[in-house]
């Protein structure tokens, strides 16, 4: 099945708020966002700081 995106699109999927803070201080956050229907085939997690900003960097 494929499913196109276009601008904002929020595919279905569990959604957690992940906040790591690293040894020197900043506070690295990220959603990871996991099939609903099955277990996820594989995991990537690339949080970032956002040093510019106090809000998501979307």
């Amino acid at each position: 099945m494929t499913i196109r995106t276009r601008g904002p699109v929020l595919l279905s999927a569990d959604r957690t708020d992940l906040e790591l803070v690293t040894a020197d201080g900043p506070r690295l956050v990220d959603e990871p966002a996991v099939p609903e229907q099955r277990e996820p085939l594989a995991t990537l997690i690339t949080p970032h700081p956002l040093p510019l900003s106090t809000d998501w960097e979307d």
